[in-house]
């Protein structure tokens, strides 16, 4: 029954993912930059359920675990450039936030060697725990800001993304704790976590869609007028 479920729910996923797809690139010459930046993350997306889903079913071994290590990091680095170039506020800090982002690349590599030597003693998906965990501090720092600075401009677009970046960002650090039960141990144990990330997965989804297709939308009318 879980894993009915979860069949479901990825498909729905891919579905989400093909919709975006088309929406982004209909509209993405009108879209501003911040959103222009946003709509790849569903063109790599796309990209790399594509590579998981051939490896799978026409590769010797099936082997496609280590897609998921690359998919974080490109995730990762997509919604870092959105926050420290169009959200945060400009600091010195920033380049801490750079340098402990660009730490993720080592995790990737480890995970994607571990994956590709079918080493799952050892592949605990540290990538995707770092990846979720800096989208965290992220989200977490541009509620501080609001907090703290009174001249702090609110765009409501990046506060609603920012509260489903962070519920998504947690629940992908659950998961990748739940991804070692999976491997060790059973996949009952783990299947409430899958179900939960993938909810959050496509609420993230609709609601980046309909963000892009409102602007794409209004601004070219605008452009059109």
């Amino acid at each position: 029954m879980i894993m009915e479920v979860w069949d479901v729910f990825a498909k729905l996923s891919y579905a989400i993912i093909g919709l975006f797809v088309v929406i982004s690139a209909i509209f993405f010459k009108h879209l501003p930059k911040p959103f222009k930046l946003l709509a790849f993350l569903f063109f790599t997306d796309a990209f790399f359920e594509t590579c998981s889903v051939l490896l799978r079913n026409y590769s010797e071994d099936g082997t496609n675990l280590f897609i998921s290590p690359l998919a974080n990091l490109a995730t990762l680095f997509i919604i870092s450039v959105f926050y420290l170039r169009f959200v945060l506020r400009r600091g010195q800090y920033r380049i801490v936030y750079i340098v402990l982002s660009s730490l993720a690349v080592f995790l990737v590599v480890r995970d994607v060697i571990y994956a590709l030597e079918g080493d799952f003693q050892n592949l605990h998906f540290l990538s995707l725990f770092y990846s979720s965990f800096m989208i965290a501090v992220f989200t977490i720092t541009y509620f501080l800001q609001i907090a703290m600075y009174s001249d702090m401009k609110i765009v409501r677009n990046y506060l609603i993304l920012s509260v489903v970046f962070f519920l998504h960002a947690l629940f992908g650090m659950l998961f990748a704790v739940g991804i070692n039960f999976m491997i060790n141990e059973s996949l009952e144990i783990v299947s409430y976590f899958w179900i939960s990330r993938i909810s959050l997965m496509l609420i993230t989804n609709v609601v980046l869609i309909i963000m892009i297709w409102k602007l794409g939308r209004t601004r070219r009318r605008l452009q059109s007028d």
